[in-house]
């Protein structure tokens, strides 16, 4: 027997076969028909709500039945598929449909809506020309490039490193509008995939675009970026612009507006901090304030006592030593007896003496605070929260789970936040917050 020629082979046709009408089959059918090819598709009911309305004219054939059955498939055209997918909300009838199409066309790719993923690796390795989504964890490096607030669209890892794709559109204040052709902007860490100038059809720029054109203002570009570290590159922009925004807030102060400018400061550093941090930071500036007033205002009515001796003398009356200095005591080396102080003056010393008492408690509160924090942290596996440039995750299921991982991959510092306690084996490198979401935020 001679084998068959080549010329007599059926040539694979751009046809695509949707197995479920639901949002994601209907949201297939509109995406894979901008691609100008024909599509058909199965549904076990007639779809009564259509949530993308033009999807019954762009249908070559709609199929009332089961996906299962091979008649059906035969009916949709399976042998002239180039791919089926199979989207169905029952994961088991997907699986049980790419065995049909299988059988049917060993040559069709089978794209399955399934999220078990030993299972899918075995039909992988089973069925050939195979693939399996979840659809929630389509959208995990969606939520983790957005959660870092940089221009990356993707990122992926070649040969250990890892590379970002990123979407910039070009600034007056950025160094590429120079008049250099694309092509110029090619480096041995990055590589231009698409430039779209201000003017132009993204869609026809994506593939036909020119090397030779000049950068102008407005365009875009999008590329290939080597980053060790997409997290860390991102902290450092961030930086960055901190910086650049502390030195506009140093120039842009003036006399008129300088009361506005501290208020601004407090409200910002006000909301960066807890509670007992903010109280402890107030009691600090108080004391330190009064402690000036006091050597100031001892010098000037004691005027023979030195500046250490009155630098003293109110550090003693902060620790609570008002009796020691007005039991009986006599003030100042001169032998001037205490009492003749005016009533002003010792109404002050009194009140330095319970502020100072006052604010002891609140460092002891600080301490007992980090004590108990520290011991609490120490039994529990997971680590303690970052405090400041952190990404909180609401919700750990399985999509939190994949943004978390992701996330963790670049670095980032997480808090998650969860209803309920998870395996500890699940995210133990991450701190983990168990209770209400809206309590819990705090």
């Amino acid at each position: 027997m001679h084998p068959p020629s080549t010329s007599n082979q059926k040539k694979p046709q751009d046809l695509f076969l949707v197995c479920g009408l639901q949002s994601l089959g209907q949201h297939c059918v509109a995406v894979i028909k901008e691609y100008d090819v024909k599509v058909s598709a199965i549904d076990d009911v007639q779809p009564e709500h259509w949530e993308v309305p033009e999807v019954p004219s762009l249908l070559e054939k709609l199929i009332i039945g089961d996906c299962r059955q091979p008649s059906v498939l035969e009916q949709a055209g399976i042998s002239q598929c180039r791919s089926i997918l199979l989207v169905t909300r029952n994961e088991r009838i997907n699986i049980e449909a790419a065995f049909a199409a299988r059988r049917l066309n060993p040559h069709v790719r089978l794209i399955v809506r399934s999220d078990k993923q030993n299972f899918n690796k075995l039909l992988w390795e089973n069925l050939g020309n195979f693939v399996a989504f979840e659809p929630t964890h389509l959208s995990a490096h969606a939520f983790a490039l957005t959660a870092l607030g940089s221009e990356a669209i993707g990122y992926f890892t070649l040969e250990g490193q890892l590379l970002q794709v990123i979407k910039h559109q070009i600034q007056a204040k950025d160094g590429w509008c120079n008049g250099k052709p694309v092509h110029r902007l090619n480096l041995t860490t990055r590589r231009i995939l698409s430039h779209t100038p201000a003017s132009s059809n993204p869609l026809k720029e994506l593939f036909g675009w020119n090397p030779e054109a000049e950068v102008q203002v407005g365009d875009t570009l999008v590329y290939i970026d080597v980053a060790y570290d997409l997290a860390l590159s991102e902290q450092h922009r961030k930086y960055h612009n901190q910086k650049w925004q502390w030195q506009q807030f140093i120039q842009g102060i003036t006399a008129k507006n300088l009361k506005e400018k501290i208020a601004q400061f407090w409200q910002s550093y006000y909301q960066s901090q807890n509670q007992i941090r903010r109280i402890a930071t107030i009691y600090a500036i108080t004391v330190i304030l009064l402690w000036l007033a006091g050597i100031v205002l001892y010098r000037l009515y004691f005027p023979h006592i030195t500046l250490q001796e009155a630098f003293y003398a109110t550090a003693v009356l902060l620790l609570g030593g008002y009796g020691d200095l007005f039991g009986g005591v006599e003030f100042s080396s001169q032998s001037e007896p205490s009492d003749q102080m005016p009533w002003w003056l010792r109404l002050f010393s009194l009140g330095l003496t319970l502020i100072g008492q006052a604010f002891v408690g609140v460092l002891y509160a600080l301490l007992t605070d980090a004590l108990v924090t520290s011991r609490f942290h120490f039994f529990n596996s997971h680590p303690p929260v970052p405090q400041n440039n952190h990404v909180v995750i609401i919700g750990l299921n399985r999509l939190g789970q994949r943004v978390a991982a992701l996330l963790q991959e670049l670095n980032q510092p997480l808090v998650g936040i969860h209803t309920t306690t998870l395996d500890q084996n699940t995210l133990p490198d991450i701190p983990l917050i168990v209770g209400n979401p809206t309590k819990a935020l705090t």
